[in-house]
């Protein structure tokens, strides 16, 4: 009796085994799409887009980019969470996905969600243009918004999410008032400090690199604990007793029921893109390298939760 219960068990493990094996060979059988939740042009699309050239490059997967711009990602996440569950959706996620998720801005559970890999920890700054004559450097600008009760018009992508809480905590250590003005895309808000529309824009370096190498947008402040290593004369946020270290952070998020073993050919395929020449150059280019991103599995998974708890 033994041995047949021992042959049952090995036959189960074996039919176990080949359904998996058939289950993970067969995928993918077709485009993965990749959800980004901002126009074109931006940093989260320029991020897709190297992802998927290295991708397509290096193995024998397709990717279709879908932008799903609007309501500080919350547009897109509400899309991502309407597909199923079937390894073939993934989305590229920021800080205010995870705001937005946990002050119930976006419908859905922190449990219904896993992130792949936090590739980019980017940090905020302040740029003005290079023609501004009212202020030319962070001390004047809150000085100038102190003397004349102004609000200094920023430039950023929505009205609550982790931009405005940076702004409320250099208001409130320095005087300063700020009017945040959304632009659901990035040309637009770059379009609105170069064309005067606006007076302050909230980005990171490497979205607008081109500006600033050109010597059109001037970096005031960044948030951060010490002075950047590429903006050794911008001050930080630490430095000037504002308590926020602030980075707009991506990520890759696929729902939490797809199957371990299709979560495992992404995950490789994206570590490996992630891991290549071209990639870390662009990385490099776009100052994504001034902080580390988080990979192992857990370190992710607890740095997600740790955000989500943070803002909830």
């Amino acid at each position: 009796m033994k041995k047949i219960i021992a042959v049952i068990i090995i036959l189960a493990m074996l039919f176990a085994f080949a359904g998996c094996t058939a289950e993970t060979s067969a995928y993918p059988n077709r485009a993965i799409k990749v959800i980004v939740p901002f126009g074109t042009g931006g940093g989260a699309d320029q991020f897709a887009r190297i992802l998927e050239q290295e991708i397509e490059t290096n193995t024998d997967m397709d990717l279709t980019i879908v932008n799903v711009p609007g309501a500080a990602t919350a547009v897109g996440f509400e899309s991502f969470m309407k597909e199923d569950a079937d390894g073939y959706t993934i989305m590229i996620a920021t800080t205010d996905t995870i705001i937005n998720l946990a002050q119930g801005i976006s419908e859905g559970d922190i449990s219904e969600i896993e992130a792949i890999a936090v590739p980019q920890l980017n940090v905020d700054m302040l740029f003005i243009n290079a023609d501004e004559t009212r202020f030319t450097n962070f001390d004047e600008m809150v000085a100038y918004s102190i003397d004349n009760n102004v609000e200094i018009q920023v430039a950023t992508l929505g009205v609550e999410g982790s931009e405005f809480l940076t702004l409320s905590a250099i208001s409130e250590v320095t005087g300063a008032q700020f009017a945040l003005i959304p632009y659901s895309e990035p040309g637009e808000r770059y379009a609105a400090l170069a064309g005067g529309h606006v007076d302050v824009l909230f980005e990171q370096p490497g979205d607008v690199r081109s500006f600033v190498d050109s010597g059109e947008y001037i970096p005031v402040i960044s948030m951060s604990e010490n002075r950047l290593e590429a903006f050794p004369d911008v001050p930080c946020s630490v430095e000037l007793g504002i308590d926020v270290t602030s980075g707009y952070w991506r990520a890759l998020l696929i729902k939490s029921d797809v199957p371990e073993a299709y979560k495992k050919i992404l995950r490789d395929a994206i570590l490996d893109a992630i891991d290549t020449q071209t990639y870390q150059e662009y990385a490099d280019e776009k100052y994504l390298n001034l902080r580390e991103g988080y990979y192992d599995k857990k370190a992710v998974s607890d740095f997600i939760n740790s955000e989500y708890n943070y803002y909830k």
